[in-house]
């Protein structure tokens, strides 16, 4: 969904967003700007998962906020982009829980699989960046090496600190 919305946001338009099993995902679009919607992918996954856990959490008055954008994305997505069956129900589950966040009433369990859901969101953003490692030059790091002429390890590099940092931030946030 990145790419998607950073594709729009720079005048580009989605054809197609595909979500897997395994946490990945392909986003079909034509125009915008290819650097920034390359770069968005594993950045928007990581911020992503980082809202998501912030909303669980409830660590301040914008859960509320962050869960209604989310709710808006997702049904944006399911509605306009999503093609396949698996899409639409990993779509369907996230629009369910998004809505959920909301509800005061909930147990106290349901807010840890929301964070659960969340730290897997995001430690998934460190570890796929990993697999570009492959030898294949496919993907956004290379797309990104071919724009700059930075090689495609450092792409993957700035990816995994940015996740790190996160990751920090939300351990920092439990002390």
């Amino acid at each position: 969904m990145s790419h998607g919305a950073v594709a729009m946001i720079t005048s580009g338009r989605i054809e197609n967003i595909v979500i897997r099993l395994n946490g990945s995902g392909l986003c079909i679009y034509q125009g915008g700007n290819r650097f920034l919607t390359a770069f968005s992918g594993y950045l928007g996954a990581i911020v992503f998962g980082s809202l998501i856990y912030v909303m669980a959490k409830k660590l301040n008055k914008s859960a509320n906020i962050i869960s209604v954008v989310m709710m808006g994305l997702v049904l944006l997505t399911l509605v306009l982009w999503a093609r396949d069956i698996i899409t639409i129900v990993i779509l369907l589950v996230l629009l369910s829980l998004f809505y959920a966040a909301l509800s005061e009433k909930l147990p106290n369990y349901f807010n840890k699989v929301e964070q659960f859901i969340g730290i897997y969101v995001l430690v998934n953003a460190l570890r796929s960046p990993l697999y570009l490692f492959d030898g294949r030059h496919y993907g956004d790091g290379a797309t990104l090496s071919d724009i700059t002429g930075i090689p495609e390890f450092l792409w993957v590099a700035i990816w995994v600190c940015i996740g790190l940092m996160a990751i920090y931030l939300i351990w920092k946030s439990e002390k």
